[in-house]
């Protein structure tokens, strides 16, 4: 009886050493990636469509906002820009849940929302694994590698948002809960994208499933009515969106094909790894000639439904060919292949083991699979923070860009702070506090406003002509132009 009672004991120590050993190893995981994003933050700062969301997060705390949507003026106040900023085609929710990091100074709120997201992404990777029955040892490293970090952060942050929801709506239709439908709406209201996500609950019981559309219907119908009292369609922004997409895609630098090519390199080689991983633990199984796992439950079903839209979605977005877009709707393709990825690593690392006769084996090539996720991890994460210092996202401005502060310091020097400015990098001005406007007011001002061109940006903003020019200071990389009229 006494010995029964060390062994009670002693069998409850070894779980608590186990459980703290797990907490810490999730800790490191969640350091390095912290560390990776703000590294990248405070070499590169954020940029353009990430500022649009920061721009629309400032409007929500601002109660011009309220009166111009109550007054029925909120279609006239976006379209002229007077007050606030704001894109109708981008999905509000990552604006939303960013609205309350304004009540911390502009330089704090962005990178404690970028550690948010970080946070975030790590408690669903850990809720993923629970629902899975899996450890979370092997889902956090899978979710959070360097091109999660990297590219669905500082670019966008829509993207992560919609990811990270995106995996709680896989937890909740792996263990069939009708609350997936909730989940998947949130993810489509981060990211419109993500509305493809709808396809894999079909694969739920059909009771649930019904009660899952039901509830993503209910849970986008607020934004529904808001389309319909603002501008007249319930999916106004849905088209408005669609069409920036697929009808009116920006010009790409690049042949479709190239963009494919780079894109397929950026989205997939951080997955790599594990799939070669997952394949060599099947090599051991059949060379042990031991039973594959033959148990194709719903987790499985439900994983590789995910998995299967997020790749024919990401490869049907490719026809947009821009490397500027297409790497970051790679998230699409992590929503699905982190879960199955995992269980397979899991499954085939105990049917390894389990063709060992001896115990302590078995334990072993388990042991060996998990120290395999978290090596790949750990030294792919290192590698990137290392190598931040080589620009990821190409001639692209970030927000803190010497060429972006010295221009905004410029702006300062000459005395026009408090002047309207025409910009073909306008958002990046106004997250500065530079009231700034869209290039196509040059054509509808007589040069009303004063002209800040970068070079590094295409479009309409670039061919000002110089008729009407006064003073003109070229700098590198940027130019400011001075109408003989301007108003300040």
């Amino acid at each position: 009886m006494k010995q029964h009672g060390i062994n009670v004991v002693s069998g409850r120590w070894n779980i608590i050493i186990r459980m703290c050993a797990a907490s810490a190893i999730l800790a490191a995981v969640l350091v390095f990636s912290a560390a990776l994003v703000l590294h990248l933050y405070y070499q590169q700062g954020v940029y353009w469509d990430f500022i649009t969301h920061y721009l629309y997060s400032e409007a929500l705390t601002n109660g011009y906002f309220y009166k111009s949507l109550l007054g029925g003026t909120l279609p006239l106040a976006i379209q002229n820009q007077n007050h606030f900023y704001i894109e109708p085609f981008r999905a509000p929710l990552m604006s939303v849940v960013m609205a309350p990091f304004n009540l911390l100074p502009m330089q704090d709120a962005i990178p404690a929302y970028l550690a948010f997201e970080v946070v975030l992404l790590l408690i669903a990777a850990v809720y993923l694994a629970r629902s899975l029955g899996i450890s979370p040892l092997l889902v956090a490293p899978i979710a959070m590698v360097p091109y999660v970090m990297v590219y669905l952060t500082v670019l966008n942050g829509a993207e992560m948002l919609s990811m990270i929801l995106a995996m709680f709506a896989v937890s909740f239709a792996a263990r069939d809960k009708w609350q997936s439908g909730i989940f998947v709406a949130l993810a489509a209201l981060a990211k419109y994208s993500s509305l493809i996500f709808l396809l894999p609950l079909l694969f739920m019981p059909k009771g649930t499933r019904l009660k899952a559309f039901a509830s993503a219907f209910l849970t986008t119908l607020p934004w529904l009515i808001f389309n319909l009292a603002v501008f007249g369609n319930p999916v106004y922004s849905y088209e408005y969106a669609l069409n920036e997409v697929f009808v009116s895609p920006p010009p790409a630098s690049t042949s479709i094909q190239a963009a494919l090519f780079i894109s397929l390199h950026t989205v997939f080689y951080g997955l790599v790894p594990f799939v070669a991983l997952a394949a060599l633990l099947a090599l051991l199984v059949y060379a042990k000639r031991h039973k594959m796992p033959g148990k194709f439950d719903n987790r499985y079903r439900i994983a590789a439904a995910f998995c299967a839209v997020g790749l024919a979605a990401w490869f049907a977005f490719a026809v947009d060919g821009s490397i500027a877009t297409l790497p970051r709707w790679g998230y699409i393709v992590y929503v699905g292949a982190v879960p199955l990825l995992s269980l397979l690593i899991y499954d085939l690392s105990a049917s390894a083991g389990n063709a060992f006769a001896h115990g302590k084996q078995v334990h072993a090539v388990q042991y060996a699979a998990y120290f395999a996720v978290l090596l790949i991890f750990f030294t792919a994460t290192y590698y990137a923070y290392v190598q931040m210092g080589s620009h990821p996202f190409g001639s692209f401005l970030g927000s803190r860009s010497q060429v972006l502060l010295e221009a905004v310091q410029q702006v300062h020097s000459h005395g026009l702070y408090s002047c309207g400015f025409v910009s073909n990098a306008w958002p990046y001005l106004q997250l500065y506090g530079i009231k700034a406007h869209n290039p196509h007011y040059l054509n509808s001002t007589m040069y009303k406003y004063p002209i800040l061109l970068f070079d590094s940006f295409a479009g309409s903003g670039n061919q000002a002509a110089e008729n009407n020019i006064s003073m003109e200071y070229n700098y590198s990389g940027y130019t400011i132009l001075i109408p003989s009229n301007h108003a300040c």
